[in-house]
């Protein structure tokens, strides 16, 4: 007669193990703020992460045919960015020379070339980003130096900690071209920048991306063909919509799909 009671025990047991007790914060929800991890992003394919999380203050990091490139340079960047990735840019773009667009340039040099960027990184951007990219190597000439010899040579050598001007844009120009990636730059009536990117995939197909921040000129789009994959971060009257921010990684194409 006793192994009735014995179950039920066991049964009052389980129950009381399965009772959930109140809410723990930062708890709630668990279950649903677990994502699947982001797909690997092959050198062939064509992707875009923000790097910046203000509504306002446009950064994107694109890779593409193997290329790596950066546009805009906000305070914080250097945040959203590994190290070892930016070591790899091939191209910086900047929208303009206002503090919102260039306030993170400094954090990009440093941590790219601690991270062993192999040479210097090329910059592109309005009229005077020369000036701006000359006087940024000269405020770091001490600090390079003492990096150097205290805490040893990064794997570029001294000479990769500057940066170096790629275009300085005038006018519309293509300022980045590797035969299947093409950057070109929209200047404004302001000297502020948008710009297009191009790609064409192994099956000789084109993908684009426009970039236009608040108060950047409009990028003709009547040569794009509609049967390719496009996406717009534009601001238009002053808003950019659904378009930016944005979270994780857009993949613009995938090789072999």
């Amino acid at each position: 007669m006793r192994a009735p009671l014995i179950l039920s025990v066991s049964v009052l047991l389980l129950a009381a193990c399965d009772v959930r007790g109140p809410e723990l914060p930062g708890r709630g929800n668990a279950v649903e703020e677990v994502t699947a991890p982001q797909r690997e992003v092959r050198p062939a394919d064509f992707a875009i992460e923000a790097c910046s999380r203000s509504a306002t203050s446009i950064c994107v990091f694109a890779r593409a045919g193997g290329k790596r490139l950066l546009f805009g340079a906000p305070a914080g960047v250097g945040n959203e960015i590994a190290s070892a990735e930016l070591a790899r840019l091939d191209g910086l773009f900047l929208y303009s020379l206002r503090p919102e667009d260039i306030e993170g340039l400094d954090e990009v040099r440093n941590l790219s070339w601690q991270a062993g960027r192999p040479g210097p990184l090329s910059v592109s951007g309005p009229s005077g980003i020369s000036t701006v990219i000359d006087g940024l190597n000269r405020a770091y000439e001490v600090s390079d130096a003492l990096i150097f010899v205290e805490d040893g040579a990064p794997a570029g050598g001294f000479d990769a900690a500057l940066l170096e001007t790629g275009h300085e844009v005038m006018e519309d120009s293509v300022v980045f071209y590797t035969g299947d990636l093409k950057v070109e730059a929209t200047v404004g009536m302001n000297d502020r920048l948008s710009y297009r990117v191009d790609y064409r995939d192994v099956d000789e197909n084109w993908h684009t991306l426009v970039i236009q921040p608040c108060g950047a000129p409009d990028i003709a789009r009547n040569d794009i063909a509609v049967d390719v994959s496009r996406v717009d971060i534009a601001c238009i009257d002053g808003q950019f919509g659904e378009s930016w921010p944005f979270t994780g990684t857009q993949f613009l194409h995938i090789d072999g799909s």
